[in-house]
């Protein structure tokens, strides 16, 4: 199936109109971990602030699968 990562910002959103397949839901939510700890990396290195930044996960009937702030995406214990 094919999911879409729309990046919800603090003034607007930014579309993912190319999307990404996986096989399962599990898969989207962990490429959406990925691309917001990269995001972040990328930010801290800049000096900018994306901590209330967010990325809402939607399949192709652009249902909402989750919402994941930016926030969860820090490293927490053994992850």
């Amino acid at each position: 199936m094919r999911y879409f990562f729309h990046h919800t910002k603090r003034d607007c959103s930014v579309l993912d109109l190319e999307g990404s397949e996986h096989s399962e839901t599990q898969g989207a939510l962990a490429e959406a971990l990925d691309a917001a700890r990269e995001i972040m990396a990328t930010a801290i290195r800049q000096g900018r602030d994306v901590s209330e930044e967010a990325f809402r996960i939607v399949d192709a009937e652009r249902t909402l699968i989750a919402h994941l702030p930016f926030q969860q995406a820090f490293r927490r214990g053994d992850e």
